[in-house]
């Protein structure tokens, strides 16, 4: 950051090219379908329709934007709101980044135990808590805490909802329209939050608690959203044992 933008994110563009570079043959393989397979008739896709799969979809979505104020505003919200500068600021990113590394582990490990919808709602109970959290207290154990369920629940949010879907559809092909479709919407809630939070704070004068607070709102929603989703399905949703 001292040397300027333009030469952190070339940094990191080399950075992640090593790293894709590096790991680029321990990928699995594509798997070739069978020509003996049989694709499901196109009434049988419209399941993916259902209740329960709109409103897994609906759930989806609003983790994303209720994600984007720490994605987006979190080490600016130090750094600037709290007058903390940009090294600090950068200290609580890295804990996010810990909790990012440690969410798909922990939130698997929940799943063996809870199944993945139980194990999803109480993950956003806790963001909701701890994103709400920031809006009250800015001791340094809130905003470390707040930091790092945040980053577990951007990468363990996806290990969870990818569990429920198949939980709630068994069937490989249709599970994989469902997720194309659960996919679509969270990069949708993630690009109009974005700009809707943007213009939100620079209307309100960068107001950061504001957006922490809609974001509380919508895991809130979220998590009515994936209880519904329950509801609807009624068959249990499953573990990743």
């Amino acid at each position: 950051m001292t040397q300027g933008l333009p030469a952190t994110w070339f940094g990191l563009a080399l950075l992640s090219l090593g790293a894709t570079l590096a790991s680029w043959t321990w990928w699995p393989r594509d798997r070739v379908p069978d020509s003996g397979e049989k694709t499901k008739p196109a009434s049988n896709r419209r399941s993916i329709l259902r209740g329960d799969m709109l409103a897994i979809y609906a759930s989806y979505g609003l983790i994303a934007i209720g994600l984007v104020p720490h994605m987006v505003f979190l080490a600016d919200f130090i750094a600037r709101g709290l007058d903390q500068g940009i090294f600090i600021a950068g200290i609580y990113w890295a804990i996010f980044g810990l909790g990012a590394l440690m969410g798909p582990l922990v939130s698997g490990r929940l799943a063996d135990l809870m199944g993945f919808g139980t194990s999803l709602r109480c993950l956003l109970l806790l963001n909701i808590a701890t994103v709400g959290l920031l809006c009250i207290n800015h001791t340094i154990p809130a905003l470390a805490l707040s930091s790092l369920l945040a980053g577990a629940a951007a990468t363990g949010s996806v290990t969870l909802v990818l569990g429920q879907t198949r939980a709630h559809l068994s069937e490989p092909l249709l599970h994989g329209h469902a997720w194309s479709l659960a996919t679509v919407t969270f990069a949708l809630g993630q690009a109009a939050s974005g700009y809707g939070f943007s213009w939100l704070f620079a209307r309100s004068d960068g107001d950061f608690r504001l957006l922490f607070l809609i974001a509380a709102i919508a895991l809130l929603l979220a998590l009515a959203a994936s209880r519904l989703s329950y509801h609807l399905h009624g068959k249990g949703e499953g573990s990743s044992a």
